[in-house]
């Protein structure tokens, strides 16, 4: 049972934005070695809500090196092994990122989650956070931050590997590609039914807010009712620009999904008036209640897409 935990902490929602990586080396199913460093971002926006998550400031990463400066030691750390990562999707789509943004080529991995290895293995938790899977196994953290965060993964697949014997770690990884915003694999059932937040880059995020405000999507009609949004927990907030909001939840429910007044970690899709959304964007701070909770749990790991009119419509499309 060898495999190599990992986990980023993130500067904003940026995906060349690592500010931190935290690796954790398992050997016949016991962490043997951490690997914890801060990272130099290549676009510098350490954002009020991510500092206040991880801690980590532009001050106190000013001096960190770059990622293409420390990428010999993380791929030496890792070697041929499987990585795991709880919330696999969020961290591989970083990892491609950086790589991206240095020129590096994509060295080809394999991937478990163990967010979804839990939600196979104990579907009667309440949920399937980092903090409820270490409390349950008793697991206690020996540091913060990255380190920190790869070791408690670690230990919770260590766990959790236990309870699937026979099967091995080899039954829950999937090669994860260089292009892809997303892998299917690596992702909660909810969040395969669509595009993660990765998959449109800021700028584009960006571009199509600036087309929500000038106008109303040119010729678009509501794809008829295929239920695509079936169980899916959807929050607004903000003013809606394109549509008011009646007709916004009218088509969520058209499309089978459930319109809910709060965020909670089981919301799906938080939908964020263009205004509101770009101001975040441009600012790191928000006024809504509803959009900053929601950045506190894709903070905190939970798998929940933020995403302004402009984007919800392409969906709907």
């Amino acid at each position: 049972m060898d495999f190599v935990a990992i986990d980023f902490e993130t500067a904003d929602p940026g995906r060349a934005s690592a500010c931190a990586i935290g690796l954790a080396l398992v050997e016949e199913g016991n962490v043997v070695a951490i690997y914890e460093q801060l990272i130099w971002p290549p676009v510098i926006d350490f954002m009020p809500l991510n500092v206040e998550t991880h801690g980590v400031t532009a001050l106190g990463a000013s001096e960190a090196p770059k990622f293409d400066e420390i990428w010999p030691d993380i791929s030496a750390f890792i070697g041929n092994r499987t990585l795991v990562a709880h919330g696999a999707g969020f961290d591989m789509s970083f990892l491609r990122g950086l790589l991206a943004a240095h020129d590096l080529p994509w060295p080809g991995f394999r991937c478990a989650c163990t967010h979804r290895m839990a939600e196979e293995l104990l579907p009667g938790l309440p949920d399937f956070d980092l903090v409820t899977l270490t409390d349950l196994f008793g697991i206690q953290l020996k540091q913060h931050g990255a380190g920190g965060n790869a070791a408690a993964c670690a230990e919770v697949a260590c766990r959790l590997l236990r309870l699937a014997a026979p099967r091995s770690l080899a039954d829950f990884a999937t090669p994860v590609s260089e292009t892809s915003a997303a892998d299917s694999d690596l992702m909660t059932p909810a969040a395969q039914q669509d595009w993660s937040l990765g998959s449109l880059s800021i700028e584009e995020v960006e571009r199509l807010l600036g087309d929500a405000r000038r106008q109303r999507i040119p010729g678009f009609q509501p794809a008829e009712p295929d239920g695509r949004f079936l169980g899916m927990r959807f929050v607004f907030t903000g003013d809606l620009t394109m549509m008011s909001r009646v007709e916004a939840e009218q088509m969520v429910r058209a499309q089978g999904g459930v319109v809910r007044t709060s965020v909670s970690p089981l919301t799906q899709y938080v939908i964020v008036g263009a205004a509101f959304l770009d101001e975040y964007h441009r600012t790191g701070r928000t006024a809504r209640p509803k959009l900053a909770k929601a950045i506190q749990l894709v903070q905190e790991g939970h798998d929940i897409r933020i995403i302004g009119e402009a984007e919800f419509l392409a969906r709907l499309e």
